[in-house]
């Protein structure tokens, strides 16, 4: 056994994040869904997959929930966001699988941590809707974005596998500065390795990071260069206390 992604499209997942976030069903259809069950569907739109995983919910609420996204699974356009999920699971896995024999030695290379024997799920939603992030208990990816950049895709799986190496109990580190640093090696340095991009770090990644990137940046150029630490959580460690507000 090796480390490996496990993609996989869950019919029901895809249509709940559509009543959560209302991309991509028409309004029209969503309407009609809302007049059906109001508060089956008020239940859907508050966040039924967090609510089913940490089973904080109402079991006959719960019931309707489903009856009502078994209503909406027969429907055209619920089938048509549902098979437009599915060929972009299969895209975002075709691009992966071609590429993950480069970039999982950068991975390991970069992270300073060997990848354990494992196969993480990664859940792909359609590709208009949001969602990008890894969680820890039990470890899974869910991915949405369809691809913006060359390679986007398989750049974010080795973001989110990132995330899966170092989310340790007990390091004392600040989540947002090893956010930071997760972004310079996956979204910058990994981006520009496999994209053959001019060796010029555009500090990618999310607005609200990018002073902590920046700041961040010279730190993990040296240890880049010279391997001062031997993995980032030791190198975010460092920088939690460089950057740390006076």
């Amino acid at each position: 056994m090796s480390f490996g992604l496990q993609f996989k499209m869950v019919p029901g997942q895809v249509i709940s994040q559509a009543f959560y976030q209302e991309r991509p069903l028409p309004k029209t259809f969503l309407d009609k869904a809302r007049k059906k069950d109001p508060e089956a569907f008020r239940f859907l739109h508050e966040g039924y997959i967090s609510s089913l995983e940490n089973g904080s919910f109402n079991k006959a609420i719960g019931s309707r929930a489903n009856d009502l996204l078994e209503w909406v699974k027969k429907q055209k356009e619920a089938k048509q966001m549902i098979r437009e999920a599915e060929l972009h699971k299969k895209g975002v896995e075709k691009q992966w699988n071609g590429l993950k024999e480069k970039l999982l030695p950068w991975i390991e290379e970069l992270s300073g941590f060997q990848l354990p024997d494992f196969s993480l799920p990664v859940y792909v939603l359609h590709p208009k809707q949001r969602a990008g992030h890894y969680i820890a208990n039990p470890p899974r990816i869910y991915w949405a974005t369809g691809d913006k950049w060359k390679n986007y895709s398989s750049v974010y799986m080795c973001h989110e596998i990132m995330h899966f190496l170092t989310e340790k109990p007990g390091h004392n580190v600040r989540h947002a500065v090893l956010h930071a640093i997760i972004e310079l090696a996956t979204d910058n340095e990994i981006r520009i390795r496999l994209n053959k991009a001019p060796r010029k770090y555009t500090l990618e990644g999310h607005v609200e990071l990018k002073v902590l990137r920046e700041k961040c940046y010279p730190h993990w150029k040296k240890y880049l260069e010279k391997k001062t630490y031997r993995n980032i959580l030791e190198l975010a460690a460092h920088c939690s206390e460089k950057v740390k507000k006076k």
